[in-house]
């Protein structure tokens, strides 16, 4: 079985209807107040904001309503309102506004004043409803002012439609679980080259899909890049791992080994002693000689870092990387959350920006894709599927050996559809993050449904 190296992290959707934390009021100036931020569905959330505290009779204030998705899915028919209690009445601008969409992780503002009619403290409590139908959500919330020691509030309405979801029918399961899996890598290989002609792929492990004697041998060399297998020199079935690589170096193929131990290999394969299993650490290596990877055949070292926790900072993180001088280094797409428990993707200047060598030579920057399990800790996954019995039926059962991670029926086009063909899919984005590559890992899933 391939390895799976994403150590589990607290990641959820989760719905926010309680108040952020008062700004402190600063002697001499105003201080901005968040006073509230809800969320209509997963990811879709409003915020508002008071730029002065507090309000003397007659006193104008700046009222800012911001609106960012982070669902996944564009924003349809978005509406949002404004209802002033009778101690502020509208000094400037619309208290109503609407939007006909607003695409993955865009945000859209809009700010009004007010103008008190007597003394005014905007509070910290919000109470806020939703209310779900079948094709929109609608979130209240209510923004307390105290006027003396009575509760007022200032009333945000927010609503927006579902996305469509087009329901794709499953699929029978296939007469063979290898040609299948080969048949998502190829798909998700002539999308890539697509999307971007110098983008390649990698697969970690399924060496059994390259052996000599496998029919899916010619098939597995046209849908990739490069070949790398995990403890080819130092464990497991060594004989068959070798043959793999080597079928894929005949084939005019990259081929890489992560080890764990000491050893002495095969000279044409470019390997990477990894300082732990964890894959988490990056150790310090540099080079005199400066030249630049153009490609992948140009790579004559690498090194892989899938869990920087380790790193307290993404800049602590980067100039790490930034400090050895790899031809080739695998990361991860994502580093942190938002307030929302949502993964932030790096941005493609930050990606960039890790493309250069200490030495000054250019490299290559790959990322990570699971294609044959799904992880409770992306994007992608829905609250809704930490309750079994709410889980799509292509979300087989966990991974016994790695909390978190989720067999797949990766056939199925609901899950193909997570990983390639839209501006919200996990290929997509990488992409998009200006990524030269990609690294597949779990191909090996076809197993697990063959001895199922």
């Amino acid at each position: 079985m391939g390895t799976n190296h994403m150590s589990k992290r607290s990641c959820r959707f989760f719905i926010m209807m309680t108040a952020l934390v008062l700004s402190m009021l600063i002697p001499g100036r105003d201080a901005s107040v968040e006073a509230a931020s809800v969320t209509c569905e997963s990811g879709y959330y409003i915020t508002t904001k008071v730029s002065k505290k507090e309000l003397k009779k007659g006193k104008k204030t700046k009222v800012t309503v911001k609106v960012t998705n982070r669902s996944g899915k564009t924003m349809n028919n978005l509406s949002i309102k404004v209802k002033l209690p009778g101690v502020l009445k509208k000094s400037k601008g619309k208290l109503t506004r609407t939007k006909s969409s607003l695409a993955v992780n865009k945000s859209y503002s809009f700010s009004f004043y007010v103008k008190a009619k007597k003394r005014v403290r905007f509070w910290k409590t919000v109470v806020a409803s939703k209310r779900e139908t079948a094709d929109a959500t609608f979130v209240s919330a209510n923004n307390p002012i105290m006027d003396g020691k009575v509760k007022k509030y200032m009333n945000i309405s927010f609503t927006c439609r579902k996305p469509k979801v087009t329901v794709t029918a499953p699929v029978a399961a296939p007469s063979s679980y290898a040609d299948a899996m080969v048949k998502l890598l190829s798909n998700m290989h002539t999308y890539a080259k697509k999307k971007n002609s110098g983008f390649f792929m990698i697969t970690n492990g399924g060496y059994n899909l390259y052996a000599p004697s496998a029919g899916t041998k010619k098939s597995m060399l046209s849908a990739v890049d490069g070949v790398l297998i995990e403890d080819a020199f130092t464990n497991g079935d060594k004989k068959a791992m070798q043959a793999a690589l080597k079928e894929g170096l005949a084939a005019g193929k990259k081929a890489l080994s992560i080890e764990y131990k000491s050893y002495t290999g095969d000279s044409r394969i470019v390997s990477y002693k990894a300082p732990s299993t964890n894959l988490n650490i990056i150790p310090s290596y540099t080079k005199s000689a400066v030249y630049n990877v153009s490609k992948l055949s140009d790579v004559k070292d690498f090194m892989a870092i899938f869990d920087p926790k380790k790193y307290k900072t993404k800049k602590a993180y980067f100039d790490a990387i930034n400090k050895t001088d790899y031809d080739l280094v695998f990361i991860d797409l994502f580093y942190g959350f938002d307030d929302n428990g949502v993964q932030i993707p790096l941005t493609a200047s930050e990606v960039n920006s890790l493309k250069k060598k200490r030495n000054g030579g250019r490299r290559k920057v790959c990322t990570y894709l699971s294609v044959g399990e799904a992880e409770d800790y992306r994007y992608y996954w829905a609250p809704a599927w930490d309750n079994k019995a709410s889980r799509p039926s292509w979300i087989v059962e966990e991974n016994e050996d790695w909390e978190g991670n989720y067999k797949v029926m990766y056939w199925q086009p609901a899950w193909q559809n997570i990983l390639y063909g839209s501006n919200s899919a996990y290929l997509d984005k990488i992409i998009a993050a200006g990524f030269d590559g990609v690294y597949l890992d779990v191909i090996d899933a076809y197993e697990y449904f063959e001895h199922k």
